[in-house]
């Protein structure tokens, strides 16, 4: 890995995508770091193994950089193009190539954390379960 704190690098990512220009490699570092960090708003994060945690954000960070390559990318399910009497079709899911989980990968990482309001009894201190 690249950072103690990342769960991928850029060779990981290589690997199970494609080589990167360096131009592509200085955005994937990036990338990494941020998808990194969604990954560690997970309520289970840290109970998958490094292997699944490398896999999504390698995952996470290939769809962001496939919305913006040439062509239709990754994902993209509505894009016309004609040419003669040929027309190929396509829906973009993220054309703006944000960095986001897919529903199976969230639900792997257990999902988000959530924020529980509580309330403390002022009489014993003790705090009242929500």
């Amino acid at each position: 890995m690249a950072d103690t704190d990342d769960f991928a690098s850029v060779d990981d990512l290589e690997a199970s995508w494609h080589a990167l220009t360096d131009e592509e490699k200085t955005r994937a570092k990036k990338l990494i770091a941020y998808a990194s960090d969604l990954i560690r708003s997970y309520r289970r994060w840290d109970k998958v193994s490094n292997l699944t945690r490398e896999r999504i954000c390698c995952a996470a960070v290939r769809r962001a950089m496939e919305a913006d390559s040439n062509g239709a990318p990754s994902g993209a399910s509505s894009m016309s193009e004609t040419a003669g009497p040929f027309q190929a079709t396509y829906s973009f899911q993220n054309p703006t190539g944000d960095l986001r989980l897919w529903p199976s990968e969230e639900k792997e990482l257990g999902g988000r954390r959530r924020l529980l309001a509580g309330a403390l009894d002022m009489s014993t201190g003790k705090v009242v379960a929500p």
